[in-house]
């Protein structure tokens, strides 16, 4: 009996001390949903521990801290996007490997494809990069390394955990209530204020706005605003990458666009010189591909405000092929 309750005792001790634990999320569309959920926002946070000595020593001292995890746990959804090069490495498997490695191998590559797509969203350059978000995943704010103060100060895991709060209040009056109209609306009113969001939003995490950029089409049919070309356009834009990563054809959104789309005339120019500007940096590039759709951009409307430019990497285009097919015919005739 003495055995048994001493049993209890300690179970009971550990589930209380795990009450106090405060959940790190890696799934990024479990922890929104979470936050959703819990009207909560987020602070996402992406380190490579095992790598990156600043993720790993910050991470020790502040963001794994429990009086950190407690206080900003209260308000905020905790993420932790981690790129392991140990765990990573587990995908460069041989033709030996068993079914388990090889499904293991995969699952890993399938989780660092998500990973790398999210790093790019956010356009992670420094370790640790850390975020305050809404639930939809909106920027809010950023946290950073103060690189003067010590990680040993008694009162450094407190003011970390007042520079999250902190850089959700600097939105209080700008980007939060705007997200907050959008959340509240519908139809042409809910378009009208993805109109004011998109535009107002930091451009450098325009592919956070890419579900409402493809919403907005079908909120406003009948382009009461003026704006479904520009929200098309934005949307081609977004596919044309994805082709790119993807090793399809990157102008063929741009061509389907401009054949089905609700572009204006000057959007139509604007994607013809963008069709040709994404497939002039391919490997097995067609020079003579590119001068076309420059060509087709430039007679949309030669006096446009953007047709000098547009004549400008024309003619660029044009001496560029000419100096490599005279530097090549000097090689044959060496040869």
């Amino acid at each position: 009996m003495k055995k048994i309750s001493v049993i209890i005792a300690a179970a009971a001790l550990f589930m209380l001390s795990s009450c106090g634990k405060a959940k790190w999320y890696s799934d990024y569309e479990a922890a929104k949903e979470e936050a959703k959920k819990s009207s909560k926002d987020i602070f996402l946070v992406f380190s490579g521990d095992d790598w990156d000595d600043n993720s790993a020593k910050f991470k020790g001292a502040v963001l794994n801290a429990s009086e950190f995890e407690k206080e900003v746990s209260k308000e905020f959804v905790l993420v932790n996007i981690d790129f392991s090069q140990e765990e990573f490495a587990k995908t460069q498997i041989g033709e030996d490997a068993t079914e388990a490695e090889k499904k293991e191998a995969e699952r890993i590559e399938s989780e660092y494809k998500v990973k790398d797509a999210l790093g790019r969203m956010y356009k992670v350059k420094d370790w640790p990069a850390m975020y305050v978000c809404t639930y939809e995943g909106y920027v809010l704010g950023t946290v950073s390394i103060d690189p003067t103060a010590s990680l040993e100060d008694k009162d450094c895991v407190k003011k970390y955990a007042e520079k999250v709060y902190g850089a959700r209040v600097s939105s209080t009056d700008t980007v939060l209530p705007l997200i907050q109209a959008v959340r509240t609306t519908k139809g042409i009113e809910k378009a009208e204020n993805i109109d004011k969001l998109v535009s107002s939003a930091e451009k450098v995490y325009s592919d956070l706005y890419r579900g409402l950029v493809q919403e907005f089409p079908s909120l406003d049919p009948d382009d009461t605003l003026g704006k479904i070309g520009f929200y098309e356009l934005a949307e081609t834009c977004y596919k044309s990458y994805d082709a790119i990563r993807e090793g399809t054809d990157p102008a063929a959104p741009f061509l389907e666009v401009i054949e089905g789309g609700h572009l204006s005339q000057e959007q139509v120019q604007e994607a013809w010189y963008m069709a040709a500007y994404s497939i002039v940096n391919l490997p097995d590039v067609d020079n003579d591909r590119v001068i076309d759709y420059l060509e087709k951009a430039y007679a949309i409307d030669p006096e446009s405000n953007g047709a000098q430019q547009i004549m400008k990497t024309l003619d660029s285009m044009k001496t560029f092929i000419k100096m490599k097919k005279e530097a090549e015919s000097e090689t044959t005739e060496e040869e």
